[in-house]
């Protein structure tokens, strides 16, 4: 069979074309994909903004809540700490004056402090409470020495316990202070 070169050429046109329409049409199915990918990118992008954006509001408002909170606290504490100074300064003299007097301190506690008008001169006045064991001599040697070692302090009260000497149990005196600071207007 022989075959004409006219019916080359139109085999050959023919083939050229179904190339042509196939290579177009895998062309525009590419770029329709193409498209479709870049439209769900754009749309992941800004949906990944606005997630972000929110996360973040979220977040900053929720670190200015604890900041606040913070502060807060912060403030307290510094209000509480000016007070507790005089606490530790008394604490301290009174666990001084105790070893020096051979007797133990038991508990030091604190309660709340209040302001008060001394003399015409606004304080705060800091009561502390202590228990202290040992000989009833150097009770009372302790109580005598921390009433002149406390300078702006006042012994309001002094409890002893002397129980029998048969029971082996040492005395305690319970002693009821107030600590006077000046306070600035």
């Amino acid at each position: 069979m022989k075959i004409s070169k006219k019916t080359l050429k139109l085999i050959g046109i023919g083939v050229y074309i179904i190339v042509a329409v196939a290579s177009g049409y895998i062309l525009f199915g590419k770029l329709d994909e193409q498209s479709k990918v870049n439209d769900e990118l754009t749309s992941a992008k800004t949906d990944l903004e606005r997630t972000d954006a929110d996360r973040l509001s979220a977040q900053i408002s929720d670190l200015e809540d604890q900041l606040t909170q913070i502060t807060t606290q912060t403030n307290t504490m510094k209000n509480m700490m000016s007070l507790e100074i005089a606490n530790v300064a008394a604490s301290t003299i009174v666990f001084d004056v105790a070893g020096k007097n051979y007797v133990e301190v038991i508990d030091l506690n604190s309660l709340s402090a209040f302001s008060d008008v001394l003399e015409n001169i606004p304080c705060t006045v800091v009561p502390l409470e202590a228990i202290i064991q040992g000989n009833v001599e150097d009770l009372v040697s302790f109580v005598t020495q921390l009433n002149t070692t406390l300078t702006t302090g006042v012994i309001k009260s002094v409890n002893l316990n002397i129980p029998e000497a048969s029971t082996g149990v040492k005395p305690t005196a319970t002693i009821s202070l107030l600590i006077y600071n000046y306070q600035d207007k």
